[in-house]
C-alpha cells in the first residue's frame, strides 16, 4: 500500500519518516530508491509491520522522493 510523508530525521543510514496518516515509520538506507534523500523531504512509500512477540515496528519500503 503506497503512503506518504515527510523525512523527520535522517542521518545517512536510518532515519524516520512521519506519515501523513500520524504514524511514524522506520526509514533505513537499504530501502532508499533515491539518493538525494534528506531531511524535509515530502516522500512516497511502501509501508510494512515487522512483528515480533516483544516488538512491532513500522517500516517505510521502497522510499522515493517526490518531487517538487
Amino acid at each position: 500500500m503506497k503512503n506518504y510523508g515527510k523525512v523527520t530525521e535522517y542521518n545517512g543510514k536510518y532515519g524516520n519518516i512521519k506519515g501523513i496518516d500520524g504514524i511514524d515509520y522506520t526509514l533505513l538506507d537499504k530501502n532508499i530508491i533515491d539518493n538525494e534523500l534528506k531531511v524535509n523531504d515530502n516522500v512516497e512509500f511502501e509501508s510494512d509491520t515487522y512483528k515480533t512477540v516483544d516488538v512491532e515496528v513500522n517500516m517505510a519500503r521502497f522510499v522515493k522522493v517526490l518531487k517538487k
